[in-house]
């Protein structure tokens, strides 16, 4: 059975949706490599926010530099617009923060 060019690259997209996710989660799992027990493992949104922001450069970075294997321009932006709303919002002054947190300088 053969199948068109298109096809292959919807294929890729699949794959790319895989791999990012386990880079997600190994990356996050690498951010506890420094706990001295298992014990000491606690889900921490504070590294769930860190490996968002490791993701996203790298989702731009493998459209970019494999652009070949994703041929629809449509999906591309939706992707691409995906990891540059999450970096606008890392980077804006009036971030979240932690409930416990002191109080932020933002205006209300």
């Amino acid at each position: 059975m053969e199948h068109s060019s298109h096809d292959k690259g919807q294929h890729h997209y699949g794959r790319l949706a895989i791999e990012l996710t386990l880079d997600f989660i190994v990356m996050y799992l690498v951010m506890y490599t420094m706990i001295a027990a298992l014990a000491h493992f606690h889900f921490n949104l504070n590294n769930v926010y860190m490996t968002m922001m490791m993701v996203a450069p790298m989702t731009l970075i493998m459209l970019i530099s494999m652009r070949s294997m994703f041929p629809s321009p449509r999906l591309n932006i939706m992707i691409v617009g995906l990891p540059l709303s999450s970096l606008s919002l890392a980077s804006s002054p009036c971030e979240p923060k932690p409930a416990l947190a002191t109080p932020s300088s933002c205006a209300r």
